[in-house]
């Protein structure tokens, strides 16, 4: 057998990738003229919440179903319901403000938020940094990032480095809401954040913890490529090209929901997964964007820190999105007219038709593979992934979904803490068999019956690879 083969990386090649798991240097992009100072941007904001601009006849997406963590009744469950709930995240400012709870309103919980902030203050006079506590089955995990304290409490069983990465995820959708906010607050001692944060921007955030918990983007740290022949992505990126408006336009995107089509860098930036992810679930949990036009300022903090970016929303289709992202506020009227030879061009090239026969519910199915134990397959590489559908039981029961990723992550911890080239980790149990891979360059997940062996687990990882790089070409997005 050929070792080389069997280490070929199977998706796109970095150099050609758009999205980038390294953050771009500082000649990446120059935001210079888009940073505001705490004054400005307190003023900024207030006056730039989403603006619907021409009245659109596309039927609205399917909302984005938040429905098994009763997210909908959120903000007003007694303070005593969110005891039940399994995973708690809660924002505090350094001086103690409340800024966001997952269930209930802030204003109950304002001696916990106090007990926080003193917890974090003691530890810091001791020269150290608070990073987690246990208290009986409930871990309780701190991140301070500026002037911001986040909080997980969860009994969920998941990494210590699972939960950092949430709460990072958690701070970068406020950033990109608030961009600057430690300037504001070390200005403005005991300022409420919460005057920024309306019924859209708590949507938003509740839309990425509930996000966290079920889409295996956040657990892999990864963008989903939706599957589509290369002909129709290039036809894509060409009717994009055409349609680039100058200088300012920086970013097309194509998105289905939650996963990207395409995505076009109009002067060789890169994007980091986070961004895409944060730009993704804005859309995708945003009510004001459904009917409309719409633009709308957003901060990518590891593209543009502390910089507002203008980004243009508008659904070609039902669930189909074009965003394109500008430097510059005044750029609406060139890139709407952009929109329209988008659309032109789409309808020229057959893409529409092309995408409505995608299937939606996963890149493959297993039995494709030939592996006859085979249940489940993610597979990362350069900031994407890809997933074949998920069993039965998982597709139709978020819990059972969110046992499997969480498993995935612990498996994935123990192959990371290994050493040498191979860091492969088994796991089986009474409901399935898994394997976790990862390398430098990639990591893949496999689930199998739970009759499997060790051997044919171990043995899958090649195959199914060499099947990934049969389809490669289908899944993964490229610059060309």
């Amino acid at each position: 057998m050929n070792n080389t083969d069997d280490e070929e990386c199977v998706g796109p090649n970095r150099s050609l990738s758009i999205i980038r798991s390294e953050p771009p240097s500082a000649t990446d992009v120059d935001c210079t003229p888009l940073l505001l100072t705490a004054d400005e941007q307190l003023a900024s904001i207030e006056k730039m919440r989403h603006m619907s601009l021409r009245p659109s006849s596309v039927a609205s997406p399917v909302a984005y179903d938040l429905s098994d963590e009763g997210a909908a009744h959120d903000r007003v469950r007694p303070q005593r319901e969110w005891r039940l709930r399994r995973k708690h995240f809660f924002v505090v400012s350094s001086s103690g403000r409340p800024v966001y709870t997952r269930y209930g309103d802030e204003c109950e919980f304002a001696d916990l938020f106090g007990i926080i902030q003193v917890m974090v203050a003691m530890v810091e006079d001791r020269g150290h940094m608070i990073r987690r506590a246990q208290a009986g089955k409930h871990q309780i995990v701190f991140l301070k990032q500026g002037e911001l304290v986040y909080v997980i409490v969860s009994c969920t069983g998941e990494p210590y480095s699972s939960y950092i990465q949430q709460l990072k995820y958690l701070h970068h959708q406020i950033e990109s809401i608030i961009p600057n906010v430690d300037q504001i607050l070390k200005k403005k001692q005991g300022f409420d954040l919460r005057r920024f944060m309306g019924e859209a921007e708590i949507s938003t955030v509740r839309g990425m913890i509930h996000a966290l918990n079920v889409d295996p983007s956040y657990y892999v740290e990864a963008v989903h490529p939706i599957r589509v022949a290369k002909s129709v992505r290039l036809n894509i990126a060409s009717a994009m090209n055409e349609s680039h408006k100058g200088e300012d336009h920086i970013f097309t995107f194509l998105l289905h929901r939650r996963s990207v089509v395409q995505i076009v860098s109009h002067h060789k930036h890169v994007l980091h997964p986070a961004d895409v992810l944060l730009l993704l679930n804005h859309v995708d949990t945003s009510p004001s964007i459904l009917h409309a036009e719409t633009w709308l300022p957003l901060c990518l903090p590891r593209f543009s820190a502390g910089a507002f970016l203008w980004i243009y929303v508008d659904y070609l289709e039902k669930n189909l999105v074009l965003v394109q992202v500008s430097t510059s506020q005044d750029l609406f009227p060139e890139l709407s007219q952009g929109r329209d030879s988008i659309k032109f061009l789409f309808e020229k090239f057959n893409v529409f038709r092309s995408l409505r026969e995608v299937d939606h519910h996963g890149d493959f199915h297993v039995s494709a593979v030939g592996i006859a134990e085979l249940r489940h397959v993610i597979y990362v590489v350069a900031g994407q992934y890809v997933t074949s559908t998920w069993p039965v039981v998982a597709a139709q029961d978020n819990k059972e979904k969110k046992r499997i990723l969480r498993a995935y992550a612990k498996l994935r911890q123990l192959a990371r803490n290994c050493t040498g080239k191979d860091r492969i980790v088994t796991h089986t149990s009474l409901e399935e068999g898994m394997i976790v891979q990862t390398t430098k360059d990639w990591d893949l997940f496999l689930t199998f019956s739970p009759s499997t062996s060790k051997v044919v687990m171990t043995a899958s990882t090649i195959k199914v690879r060499r099947y990934l790089k049969s389809i490669e070409e289908e899944l993964f997005l490229v610059q060309k």
